[in-house]
């Protein structure tokens, strides 16, 4: 997803805006189909008592048009949607990872799944090799492009020259032979690694700091792996010969790679939070929702799944977990609207399992001072 798209969805306010996020499988049409049937129903059944006949049925055929758009796209590697309608905008966003089903209908757009494919998105480069040629791809989330220019992709120029040995008697034929033999599988040997070594040091010009994957026969990715310059950015190997996979087929043990990868740096995020002095941490619902409102929020991490709803006196400028006596507001989620407050006023989010900050009352902030 592009930040200019969320960035979008995130300035859009006022009534209605429709985030409806939807499980699927991408696998079984038909019962993706009536899924996507089933929760557009729902929203309709809401949209009703809530908006006059005629913006409801306006806002109902764009669910519609998005939701057959989405089940003819069939994409096998998605595990949810989330469609976002409201009078100016029509958009949807595949998710290669599990989700819950949520109606969300209100002055503004939830975004955490939005944020959490953001949390994924990383840029990484998948290297395809074998003993004829180097192939490289630039990733982001489920997606690879093969990058086709002047210097990828490479392929393996075979110049060793076959002589046969001059004629003699049989056996000193036979051990020249022999010695021929094994000469030329040590020149080969040497060429295939200076052929790897000079791909490793192409690809230099593209990979900086970010993620690699690479695929192909064990030899040769062991080969790659001693000469190569970049061992600090493998995060995954597949062995195998790949050479005649889909485009798909790399896609899908790329994405798996990587977001196993992804996945596991969230003791990053724990080990900066623990090691933080603990008048840099703030923790719990309410501690978190003013000190980001203040424009404190240098980082906040937070639980996946981690939702709450809350109430705000009329001004909003407090914050009550249950209904108070005097009139109120309701937020249905204030956790989405504590990461929107965070990320308005330029601080990050990072995400981490559930029950991983049960110490820190499944929310935390690490402050700017």
């Amino acid at each position: 997803m592009l930040p200019e798209e969320l960035l979008r969805l995130r300035k859009e306010k006022g009534d209605p805006c429709i985030s409806l996020i939807v499980p699927l499988s991408g696998k079984e049409k038909k019962t993706d189909h009536l899924v996507m049937q089933e929760a557009i129903e729902k929203t309709g059944n809401f949209l009703q008592g809530m908006y006059p006949a005629s913006l409801t049925e306006r806002l109902l055929i764009s669910l519609r048009q998005l939701g057959n758009e989405i089940v003819q796209n069939n994409d096998p590697i998605m595990e949810g949607v989330g469609i976002y309608i409201s009078p100016e905008i029509n958009m949807y966003f595949s998710f290669p990872f599990p989700v819950r089903e949520k109606i969300s209908i209100g002055d503004a757009f939830e975004i955490r799944e939005l944020l959490f494919l953001q949390h994924y998105a990383v840029d990484y480069f998948l290297l395809h090799i074998n003993r004829k040629k180097v192939s490289c791809f630039r990733g982001t989330i489920n997606k690879l492009e093969e990058i086709k220019d002047d210097h990828f992709p490479m392929s393996f120029q075979q110049e060793y020259e076959y002589s046969r040995p001059a004629s003699g008697s049989s056996y000193a034929g036979y051990a020249v032979l022999q010695n021929f033999e094994k000469d030329k599988s040590f020149i080969e040997a040497d060429r295939l690694k200076s052929f790897y070594r000079e791909a490793d040091k192409v690809l230099g010009g593209y990979i900086s700091s970010a993620p690699l994957v690479i695929a192909g026969p064990k030899k040769d990715i062991a080969i790659l792996e001693d000469v190569s310059y970049h061992t600090k950015n493998i995060i995954a190997t597949f062995n195998g010969n790949y050479t005649y996979s889909t485009l798909h087929e790399l896609e899908k043990r790329a994405w798996a790679s990587v977001r196993a990868w992804v996945d596991n740096q969230e003791h990053i995020s724990l080990l900066e939070l623990m090691q933080k002095d603990r008048s840099q941490v703030i923790e719990g619902l309410k501690h978190v929702w003013k000190a980001a409102r203040e424009g404190k929020g240098l980082k906040l991490i937070v639980e996946k799944d981690y939702a709450c709803p809350a109430f705000t006196d009329i001004k909003g400028e407090k914050l009550f977990l249950k209904p108070p006596k005097s009139h109120y507001r309701v937020i249905i989620d204030v956790v989405d609207e504590i990461m929107k407050t965070v990320i308005e006023k330029n601080g990050e989010i990072k995400f981490v399992k559930n029950d991983a900050l049960q110490e820190y009352q499944h929310i935390a902030l690490i402050t700017r001072y």
